[in-house]
């Protein structure tokens, strides 16, 4: 019942609060999301055809969380940096074995559950720590054991040091591709100096690798 008059204040750029019969003109510019396919809408009925072509002057796909793997750490270090600010919190940041959690973990909740996710985990850590994977939710820890059998029985080498260098050598490669090579960008993302990534740069011969 309000799509009707949803399209016709858009239409006419007019309308009138309720209980009102003074128009009010309006200057605005529209942009909306929605998680479902507003075509099936339409042809189940739900959705009016009038008011979908009337939005649709320009489409942006947004694919899910799982598939742009690249975002999860940009935005986990953005939530952390909220969360922090909104709650006075002073939490450090993610171990590498939470990093490299979120990465591999599917997201059925997308973005939301992200968020979600750290602020659970920022108001479960005291200040001046770092997040460890004994805070995160159920589902995460149960994937996590998952992914950590699964290792275990393929043989992979459970050595903390070389797991800590292949999973710093991804991060800085991600991060320098994230940033199109700027290394201060990169530095800021990893929370790091840049003369501290030059240093690891130096030390995973990273520097000359074409695909950064």
């Amino acid at each position: 019942t309000t799509q009707p008059k949803f399209l016709r204040a858009i239409q006419e750029q007019e309308g009138s609060r309720l209980g009102s019969n003074k128009v009010i003109p309006y200057d605005l510019r529209l942009i909306c999301a929605t998680n479902k396919d507003l075509s099936i809408e339409v042809e189940k009925g739900a959705f009016r055809e009038d008011l979908f072509f009337r939005l649709f002057s320009v489409e942006i796909t947004i694919p899910p969380l799982r598939k742009r793997k690249e975002d999860i750490i940009p935005l986990s270090l953005h939530f952390l940096k909220l969360t922090n600010e909104n709650f006075k919190k002073h939490v450090v940041g993610f171990s590498i074995e939470v990093l490299n959690l979120f990465e591999q973990y599917h997201w059925p909740g997308n973005v939301r559950q992200l968020m979600k996710e750290v602020e659970r985990l920022v108001a479960l850590t005291p200040d001046n720590k770092t997040i460890d994977v004994e805070k995160c939710s159920k589902d995460l820890q149960a994937f996590y054991a998952t992914s950590y059998k699964e290792e275990e029985e393929s043989g992979h080498s459970l050595s903390l040091p070389e797991q800590v260098q292949s999973l710093e050598k991804e991060l800085i490669t991600k991060a320098l591709r994230k940033t199109r090579g700027n290394k201060t960008q990169a530095a800021k993302l990893l929370n790091l100096t840049r003369q501290g990534l030059a240093k690891k740069l130096k030390r995973y011969e990273l520097l000359s690798q074409k695909q950064i």
